[in-house]
């Protein structure tokens, strides 16, 4: 019996199987597809440093026969967010007794290192008899409580950086682009987004404190300001645009506030933080992204503009205030 405290989080889960956890098979696109049949859900997605929090009946997009194909993206009302189902391995439903013995049901979905994408929560006034439903009909034949998963190499510091071309990447990076082309393809997931803002150069690129996230989020809710947060992990990067209501403070978790969402961010897992601007057709788009110590994104965030029209001058000069790190 191996250590739990070696195994992934989708093989503790799995340990579960018979009696708590169903393994659940693909295509999960058409699972997905399902879910709205369950009614008011909690949505979880995002990394262990930065989780999007919304609830909603889910909405998900219809697809087509290529719904499992590497190019697949969908999208639900709830949020922009496109799915990467090549990286969607693991999928369980499951059934848990808490502290009072209600039973609190999910949908939970893993990448293949075992690493979690993406969970659906159950309320007390969902249609459970639709999960069961769900469940019954996307059962894995295999219900073994082992899973055998292989974890690649964690990416290192450095890894990568020798398949950049600096001049073309600057070349890039100062190209104009299509202001809504631009921000379609900030939801893809690049592993390398970090090393290319190190060398991108100053006039694109430039390292603030690590509390500028706190600081830059706080003045968008006093001005009652736009925010676009994007936040994902190599399954689904999921895009969310609204207003900052209110910012509080939870050990280390940073929780921000608006009307339908909150976003759950661990602050002291930010080890640098970066301010990108980058030419559109509509003037220069700002963003402030975070990375952790392992040089992964956690989040990412913009003021998006209204087709034709620059960001908004208070998100700019906001983020031009912000303390530089020297160096950076």
């Amino acid at each position: 019996m191996k250590n739990t405290d070696s195994l992934t989080a989708a093989q503790r889960l799995a340990t579960g199987i018979p009696h708590r956890v169903i393994r659940l098979k693909g295509p999960f696109s058409a699972l997905l597809c399902r879910v709205h049949e369950i009614g008011i859900v909690t949505i979880l997605s995002g990394n262990e440093s930065a989780i999007q929090e919304s609830v909603g009946i889910y909405d998900h997009m219809a697809y087509q026969n290529n719904a499992e194909s590497d190019a697949t993206q969908a999208s639900s009302k709830i949020a922009h967010q496109p799915l990467f189902y090549q990286k969607w391995k693991y999928g369980f439903a499951v059934s848990d007794k808490d502290d009072d013995g209600n039973i609190r049901r999910h949908l939970q979905f893993f990448d293949g290192n075992g690493n979690g994408i993406y969970k659906i929560l159950l309320h007390a006034s969902s249609n459970v008899d639709a999960y069961r439903a769900i469940a019954r009909d996307f059962a894995a034949v295999e219900q073994a409580p082992v899973l055998d998963i292989f974890r690649t190499k964690p990416i290192t510091a450095n890894e990568g950086i020798d398949r950049i071309d600096i001049d073309a990447l600057r070349a890039d990076w100062a190209r104009i682009n299509d202001t809504e082309d631009f921000f379609a393809r900030q939801t893809e997931f690049d592993s390398l987004r970090l090393h290319k803002l190190r060398l991108a150069g100053k006039a694109f690129a430039h390292q603030v404190a690590n509390d500028s996230v706190h600081i830059l989020l706080q003045k968008m809710a006093d001005l009652g300001s736009t925010v676009m947060a994007l936040v994902g992990n190599a399954g689904i990067v999921q895009a969310y645009q609204g207003h900052v209501k209110q910012l509080r403070s939870s050990d280390a978790w940073l929780n921000i506030l608006s009307q339908d969402r909150r976003l759950r961010l661990r602050e002291d897992h930010i080890d640098t933080v970066w301010v990108a601007k980058k030419p559109t057709t509509d003037g220069i788009v700002t963003s402030l992204e975070l990375f952790n110590r392992q040089g992964i994104s956690i989040a990412r965030f913009f003021s998006k503009p209204e087709p034709g029209r620059p960001e908004p001058r208070e998100w700019r000069d906001s983020i031009m205030r912000l303390l530089p790190v020297f160096g950076g």
